[in-house]
């Protein structure tokens, strides 16, 4: 059985699943694998994973992309999961605009910093893209971006209608440019499948395990 580090300070117990799909990622990152994907079901923990991911990791600074409807979701998800103080920032349409998404992105970094703690922004994916936050990320030492929930069918970040001002060409590399500013791990996405059976994969290698605890 696959265990985390004894040194790792999860608030919560990691289901089997969990834990092996946590020790995948890492895996890829000792062989210098620049991403990993995650597909289960709705119900499974994929949030969870990501938690016991910086938590084991030790990362401080990560970025989440995901749609606006759970930016909130992210801060309980972190405080239920972990027993480390990280100080969650979640920009949702509570902002007035992108640019004050960014202000408070940058001022909780710097305030996280002071107290030395790790800290997490998330942001919509509509507003990851766009000028000035976009620009930010991109110069940001991000130790690990995640996208979650990534449906092309639920957002448009690559199919944007036709009445949009960007391309989604434009969108995709913007995210994608946020990615490749990452020290460690750029990239992890988080989908839900309809499969019983949660996907790990990274390039052509994927692995498979039960979904019970």
């Amino acid at each position: 059985m696959t265990t985390l580090s004894a040194a790792s300070k999860p608030g919560t117990t990691p289901w089997r699943h969990q834990r092996e799909a946590v020790v995948f990622v890492q895996q890829l990152y000792r062989r210098g694998k620049r991403g990993a994907m995650i597909a289960a079901v709705m119900g499974t923990g994929k949030s969870a994973m990501t938690v016991y991911l910086c938590v084991e990791e030790g990362f401080q600074v990560v970025l989440i992309l995901c749609p606006l409807r759970v930016v909130q979701v992210w801060k309980p998800q972190f405080e239920m999961h972990s027993a480390l103080p990280f100080l969650v920032v979640a920009l949702d349409d509570t902002f007035s605009n992108v640019k004050a998404k960014r202000d408070e992105a940058q001022r909780k970094i710097n305030l996280a910093k002071s107290r030395g703690v790790p800290v997490v922004v998330v942001i919509n994916y509509d507003s990851a893209w766009r000028t000035p936050f976009a620009e930010w990320a991109r110069k940001q030492k991000w130790d690990l971006v995640v996208a979650t929930r990534f449906t092309a069918a639920r957002h448009r970040v690559a199919r944007p209608a036709a009445t949009s001002r960007a391309s989604g060409k434009q969108r995709g590399s913007a995210l994608a440019s946020v990615a490749r500013r990452c020290r460690t791990l750029p990239s992890m996405c988080t989908a839900t499948s309809a499969s019983l059976t949660p996907q790990f994969s990274a390039g052509r290698s994927t692995a498979s395990v039960n979904t019970s605890p």
